[in-house]
């Protein structure tokens, strides 16, 4: 579909973007001057729009954060479809995320619509975070540490230590079931450990 909306198409978006507390909305013509910007509650603008009405991208963001919206805004009318970009600025020294989406407006203007995504996008670095001190923890933990498949046993990622020492391969292991490998000396261990972990969710 493509992506046009006229200019008397902006009164929904106003009021789409008020219902939207993380959200506002600029409209900017084709060479990345700012025309006219409706806020939104609880959304903060990197520079007061008195700042910013009438004045080039290029002369608010950095030269790099330009050239990437000017590279959307150039991809928006050579296809007539929806550019989006993710980016982050620091407003008042605190670090934030957005998400812009880019609609032609008319022949020669763009809305663009731009969320706050910094609380989600802190999310993510928290996970990621966790996600890195689990690994660091599991590859060099001195114990030996394997994840496998509930059910049959089948290995899915170990650790170095259990490499060394079960003197296994990774190729000879991985796929591999805990029974194949002969890690359990009685297969009834196995049986009754899984059952204690699915009855307390511990051991």
């Amino acid at each position: 579909k493509r992506s046009i909306i006229t200019y008397s198409k902006v009164t929904y978006y106003r009021k789409w973007a008020f219902r939207s507390y993380s959200r506002c909305l600029f409209l900017l013509d084709k060479y990345g001057f700012f025309l006219k910007f409706i806020p939104s509650k609880n959304f903060e603008t990197y520079v007061p729009p008195e700042v910013f009405l009438g004045k080039n991208v290029k002369d608010i963001f950095s030269e790099e954060l330009s050239s990437k919206f000017f590279s959307c805004f150039e991809k928006l009318f050579e296809t007539k479809k929806t550019q989006i970009i993710e980016y982050e600025l620091s407003v008042n020294n605190i670090k934030k995320y957005y998400e812009a989406r880019f609609i032609i407006s008319g022949k020669n203007n763009i809305i663009s619509i731009v969320r706050d995504i910094t609380e989600n996008k802190d999310k993510e670095i928290k996970i990621k975070e966790s996600e890195d001190k689990f690994s660091k923890i599991f590859k060099l933990s001195p114990d030996i540490i394997m994840i496998t498949s509930i059910k049959e046993g089948k290995i899915i990622e170990a650790n170095d230590s259990f490499f060394k020492l079960s003197e296994y391969t990774p190729e000879e292991s991985i796929g591999k079931t805990s029974t194949e490998l002969k890690i359990w000396l009685k297969v009834e261990e196995r049986t009754n450990i899984l059952s204690s972990l699915i009855e307390n969710s511990r051991i």
